[in-house]
Order: C-alpha cells, then structure tokens, then sequence
C-alpha cells in the first residue's frame, strides 16, 4: 500500500495537505507555485482532477512554474 501523504521536497508541507490547502484557498502564492511545479515535474499534475491540469497549464503558459522536462 503506498503512502497517502509524500513529502514536497524542500518544502515545509506535505502534499496531501498543499492539495487540502489548494481547495480550501488557504495556500499562499509562494506554497501554490512549490505544489503545482512539483506537481507537472512529478507528472501527477495531469493525473489528478482535470482542473489541476488545467491551472497547471495555465502557469505554465504565463511562465510561473516551468513544463516537464521533455517538453523544454
């Protein structure tokens, strides 16, 4: 059985609370941007609510967070 919670490198938060944090609007602007580039480098960006992909996406393409690395 795997983890439910995996710690976000360098980060003070772990994942499964950054994502409760995301829902709830209580991340600040520094923690969103950490989650979602950690989230597109992980791939599980594209693998959660589509929503999620779509928000990463759009930072991507405003240039906040940056693609996969295949896609550079």
């Amino acid at each position: 059985m795997s983890k439910i919670t995996e710690a976000v490198p360098g980060s003070d938060f772990d994942l499964l609370d950054a994502l409760i944090g995301l829902d709830e609007g209580t991340l600040g602007e520094d923690q969103e941007t950490e989650l979602f580039q950690y989230l597109v480098d992980s791939g599980l960006a594209w693998r959660l609510q589509g929503r999620i992909g779509r928000q990463a996406a759009d930072m991507i393409e405003a240039g906040v967070i940056t693609p996969p690395e295949g896609d550079r």
